[in-house]
């Protein structure tokens, strides 16, 4: 009993209802540009592991309903997420921490059954990969100076992998990445230019978060209006009034990316005289 408690734990650290609102949370409150990159690597690997395993299309462990397991698409997602994170934060305790979970994530996927052992092994792999190059592309000027591009230029080429292999049917989850991506890209873009506008700089945390008031606006804020975002294109918006689901998956989520992403710019004000 006690094994399936921590196994189900491990399960729900490595799944995207941890990771993405982990991200969000972490984007609103405490690291701008280290959670918007740690969200736009994950939701990319959310398209592209779908494109590699119909490159090979090797079967799962016959218990599971999927049909393709090579890579794993959960320790894939989780090398990524965590692995960024332990490459941004240094601290050798935090590292330990991320190592330790992601040997026991890999190891919990595989004794429940999910995936075989070549099929983590190829995430790990794939993970490291897709790691080394998001690390050199944030590594150049362009991408310094225009942080937001990154998730613009992995939405072009996750929209690539997924017109090639014509995935978005197949994968529902890839329409809510894709729209997350953008969507995210173009919040942040007009978050950033805000503060530049009211402060002559960006992501400044300090005046932008400068008291507990201002943090609970925020979330108040981001919360209702993510809430009626989800309400309206769950429940309002009929579905003939999009030309698929797909199409209508990809809407909600841009417009949901958005506003969380742009929500900053509602509790922004000007310093007051004593602080300029």
């Amino acid at each position: 009993m006690i094994l399936d408690h921590i196994t189900d734990a491990v399960l729900f650290l490595g799944s995207g209802y941890c990771m993405v609102p982990l991200a969000v949370v972490g984007f609103l409150y405490l690291d701008r540009k280290t959670f918007a990159f740690a969200l736009f690597i994950l939701l990319f690997t959310v398209c592209a592991n779908p494109f590699l395993k119909m490159l090979w299309e090797m079967p799962l462990p016959p218990m599971d309903t999927h049909t393709d397991g090579f890579p794993s698409s959960h320790l894939q997602s989780a090398f990524v997420f965590w692995g960024f994170l332990g490459i941004r934060y240094t601290n050798l305790y935090w590292r330990i921490f991320i190592s330790g979970f992601i040997i026991l994530y890999t190891w919990v996927l595989y004794l429940k059954g999910y995936h075989f052992p070549i099929d983590l092994l190829g995430a790990a792999c794939f993970g490291s990969i897709t790691l080394m190059l998001y690390i050199f592309i944030l590594s150049r000027s362009l991408f310094i100076n225009a942080p937001g591009l990154v998730g613009v230029v992995l939405f072009i080429i996750a929209s690539i992998f997924s017109v090639l292999k014509n995935i978005t049917e197949i994968n529902q989850t890839i329409p809510l990445a894709l729209g997350g991506l953008l969507g995210f890209s173009f919040g942040w873009v007009l978050t950033r230019w805000s503060e530049h506008i009211k402060y002559n700089q960006t992501d400044n945390l300090q005046l932008l978060l400068s008291d507990w008031n201002t943090r609970a606006r925020l979330l108040l804020i981001s919360s209702l209006g993510g809430a009626a975002i989800l309400y309206i294109n769950l429940y309002l918006l009929k579905s003939d009034v999009f030309p698929s689901i797909e199409v209508k998956q990809f809407s909600g989520f841009l417009m949901l990316s958005l506003w969380i992403a742009a929500s900053p710019i509602s509790v922004i004000s000007y310093p007051s005289d004593k602080s300029r």
